[in-house]
This record gives C-alpha cells, structure tokens and sequence, in this order.
C-alpha cells in the first residue's frame, strides 16, 4: 500500500525542525528577506490594467504590486514556451544553451542529476525553500521492474509504480517540499505530487476519443477525485497555509508557478462570469485573486515590508486563447503581434513586476532590459554571495530597485522561440534569427491543412538550415521595436550593419559559453544559427 502521509503533516514536520533551530524572525528584519516568486502560465504583458489601462477586466492585487513596487516594461521570458523557460529562471542559463524543448505528456527529468538551481543557492545560504505548483521540467518515475527511465524520455503508463519513489523533481533540485503537478494541467499524470511521491494513486484511465475529458485531450492515468476547476485555488490555500505556518528564524524562498490561465481554461465557480469576456477573462481574474491571497498571509503574518514578491509569466497568452480574447475587444498582447510560441513580442514581452516595500520606491517602471534568468543573480545579490561560474545568462537587477540603471555591458538579452530559435535584443533593436515567411505564417493558418504544411516547412529548415544562397536578409528578420511596436516591417536589408552587430553579440555568447561577464565556458551548440551568424558578420 503507499504510505500517503498528509499534506498537513508533512508541512508540520518541516516547520517543527525548521523552529527547532531557533526563534521566529523578527516581523520587519532586514537581514535575508523572504522571496515569494509567482509564475503564471500563458498571460500576456496586456493582461493586468495596471500595465495596460485597457485591460477589460479589474486585477487589484496586480495593480497594487505595480502601483506600490517595480514594472519592469521590456521583462522578457526566456521563451516562448512552457519547459524551456522554467529552465532558464531555475538555472539562470538560456535555454538554448542546452538544447532546452518542451516536456512533454509523461516526461521524465530534464535537469541533469545534481544539478543546482537557485533553489540550491537559497537553502545553502539559510532558506527554507518550498515549490508550491507545477514543476515541467520532467519527472522520472521508477517503474515496475525497479528502472528509472533516462533523462528526457516519455514514461509509458503501464509500466510505472506509482507507489515507489520518483526522481528528477523539485525535491532533488534544491526544494525542501513540493506540493503540485508534474506538468500543465492538460499533460499527464493528472494527479497531485508532493516530494517523491503522488498523493494518491491514479486508477481512472484518461483517453481522447474524439471528445476532451475533463483535462484535455492527452492520455494518462488520473486520480479520479481530481478536478481541473479545484487546482489553482488548492495552489492559492496551499502556499498561504505555508506562509502563516512557516515558524523560524530562517528566511523563506517559495517558487509559486501556477497551472493558470494555461488550457484546460476552467475558472472556479466563483469566478465564472465575472470577466463579462468569457473564461478566459474569468481565469485571469482568478489568478489575480491568487496574488491576493498570496499578499494577504504575508500581511497577516507582519512581514509585508521585508518579503519580496515577484510575479511575472512563462510566456505569452496561448494562439486559442488570444484569438477569442481579441474577439471579445481584450488585447492580451498590449499593441504587440503574436503569442505563445512565436518569436514576436507577444510571445516574450510578459508583466515583470516586483514588490518589496522595505527596499522598492512605490510607483517605478524601467525599460531596461531583463529577462527571467537574471532571478538567479539578483538573488546572490540579495544574500551577499558570488554567482557560481555555470550561471552563465543571469545579471542582477537588484540595482534598479533603487532607480539605478543597468550596466548593459553586463548582458547580452538572447531569448528563443519553439525549437530554440535565436531572438537577440540590443538597445532598439530586434533580431529573428527566423525567415521571415516561417515566422508570420502562424497568422495565416486557418485550417489543419495549412497547419501541417507550416510545420513540415518549419521541420525541415529545421533540419536543413538557412539557404545561404539567399540574400541575407530572407534568412532573418530586423525590427527597430521602439519605432515598430507591432513589428510590422523588416528592416534588416536597410540596416546591414545593425544586422551584423547584433550577429556578432550572439556568436560571441555562444562561442563564450556565457552572455554575462565571467570565465569562458565550454559551448556544445550546433545549431544552424551559428553558420548563419558568422555569415552575418561580413557587413
């Protein structure tokens, strides 16, 4: 039988050998504050009024965090979809850098044995380091005959006990405790996880037989007490009760990524309608609400002034989700063309906000640029302690708090799309290492034919590369994004120069292992973007 030990109890027991080891914080230190990071799952940069006044719908508790803290307008995800990103802010490497693509339903570890994320710089210096909701980035469950599966391969489900042990998750990459899902709420198991084990063993198999189930449309074994609808307000109760029940001298780091607005679209009952715009607009405010409750327990508890909170999103607002909210007049892209898994702003540019009363001047924006790996160095920065060398894409931005601005020296801002194709960002500038017909086609798909000759296309560039006997500027685009909000126009014939300056950026990060300053590392990519830029630099 597994031994199910209670959510409560586990939680009991971390906190009593965390109390043990002194008395409570003081209400208002200074010292190592406490760091609460929400990630939200597919929301736009123009989903909150607070950053886009046309916002349909009210989000209070976002507004409060912008209006009393830090927006960050140019925060960019490290890519436009789901796995690669959570990558990025968990290491404070680009994706990219190693070959980062999506989990997928029933996957298994993406993250190498032992390696450290920012988790592990928290608890190594003093924190207690909680993850309260979906991991992605793979889980590696022991199956039957006692093998644990390779990193990056799909699990089959007949095959796994769901009463032993799996690896790969939180839990060995530097949390104390983890409570949530292995995946998006559409990908399976569909079933809650805590530490190394499911809470419950699912019985009920999960099918598509030309109809969605309650998760989706993917198979996979599911707890048949689960609903989708129960998930993100069990993530909301869950990370408050840990904050109201934390009780030590430690600091606390909880890693918050929501399963919301991601499909399954299923807002809570409480929030149906409330939007006047659809679920869509309902889940949104949801999350909203999540923030709230996030925010009120760490009021209740005293200590508002020295607890930073951190919202932003993995990506940008999903294609079926932003063609109904366009249709409903809410432009979850805030003027910006694109989505998710695109290479255009829509798909990167997300709400980047911070607030830490203590230490953030209320009502500041910055236009500097930032992206979710820099997390990792602004949280050496906070505690007082070196980046270690294998953090090659984060920089600090623990100076524009205080309204400083950023050594852009420091960075190279080089994000990606689905199948990890080079986006570098300098100054006005916007380089898409993409052909230009590739990368609008995704607006022009109306039916499944024209959806698999797109990604036959995309296959085989991908597999083939840039053809060289083309002018250079139909193998990548150029946007000046100041002048050219929605990215409309190619400039990359007019402006060679920017082309190759902005080519030479990338092939120097990629050749130096690293985009911030320190020790050359090895670099391992053989992406046809490397032949394409070093043809860039000529100019």
């Amino acid at each position: 039988m597994l031994k199910n030990i209670s959510i409560c109890v586990a939680l009991l027991l971390l906190i009593a050998g965390a109390s043990s080891q002194g008395e409570a914080r003081s209400a208002e230190s200074t010292s190592q504050p406490n760091i609460v990071f929400i990630l939200a799952d597919d929301m736009g940069y123009g989903d909150m009024r607070a950053l886009n006044p046309e916002c349909v719908y009210p989000t209070p508790n976002l507004d409060r965090m912008v209006n009393q803290g830090i927006a960050f307008t140019q925060g960019y995800s490290g890519s436009s979809i789901c796995t690669p990103t959570r990558y990025g802010l968990l290491t404070g490497r680009y994706c990219w850098r190693d070959n980062i693509g999506l989990a997928g339903n029933n996957a298994s570890r993406f993250l190498y044995d032992g390696q450290k994320t920012v988790a592990n710089l928290l608890r190594e210096n003093g924190y207690d380091t909680y993850m309260i909701g979906k991991w992605h980035l793979g889980t590696s469950f022991t199956y039957k005959n006692g093998e644990v599966p390779p990193m990056r391969k799909g699990l089959v489900d007949e095959q796994i006990d769901w009463e032993a042990d799996f690896y790969g998750g939180p839990v060995d990459h530097g949390f104390d405790y983890w409570f949530g899902i292995s995946g998006s709420l559409d990908f399976a198991p569909f079933v809650y996880m805590e530490n190394r084990r499911v809470t419950v063993i699912p019985t009920e198999k999960m099918a598509y037989d030309g109809q969605k189930h309650r998760f989706g449309n993917r198979k996979g074994m599911a707890d048949p007490n689960l609903q989708p609808e129960q998930v993100l307000g069990d993530f909301a109760r869950k990370t408050a009760k840990v904050i109201r029940e934390h009780d030590s001298e430690k600091p606390f780091f909880i890693y918050m990524p929501l399963s919301a607005p991601h499909a399954p679209v299923v807002p809570s009952a409480e929030w149906l309608g409330k939007s006047g715009i659809g679920k869509e607009g309902d889940f949104r405010m949801e999350v909203d609400w999540v923030v709230g409750e996030v925010l009120k327990a760490i009021d209740e508890k005293g200590i508002t002034g020295d607890t930073l909170v951190m919202f932003s999103a993995d990506n940008g607002t999903s294609p079926a989700c932003y063609s109904k909210l366009m249709a409903a007049g809410h432009d979850t892209s805030d003027g910006r063309r694109g989505f998710k898994s695109t290479q255009f702003e829509g798909g990167h540019r997300v709400p980047f906000i911070a607030y830490w009363p203590n230490e953030i001047e209320a009502g500041q924006t910055t236009a500097e640029l930032v992206t979710l790996e820099d997390f990792y160095a602004t949280c050496a920065d906070i505690i007082g302690k070196p980046l270690p060398s294998e953090v090659a894409d984060s920089v600090s931005f623990l100076p524009m708090f205080k309204g400083k601005k950023a050594n852009s020296e420091d960075r190279d801002v080089i994000v990606s799309s689905i199948s990890n194709q080079l986006i570098i960002r300098r100054g006005r500038w916007k380089l898409i290492c993409y052909p230009e017909e590739y990368a609008v086609a995704r607006f022009s798909m109306n039916s499944p034919a024209e959806r698999d000759a797109f990604n036959a296309a995309r296959k085989a560039y991908s597999r083939s590369g840039p053809d060289f006997d083309k002018p250079y500027y139909e193998n990548v685009i150029l946007y000046d994004i100041i002048s050219d909000v929605a990215e409309t126009t190619n400039v990359a014939k007019q402006y060679p120069e920017t082309v190759s300056t902005l080519a030479k950026y990338g092939l120097q990060s990629i050749e130096n292992g690293r985009s911030n300053r320190g020790e050359v590392l090895p670099s391992t990519i053989k992406y046809h973007q490397i032949n394409l830029l070093k043809s860039l630099t000529q100019f």
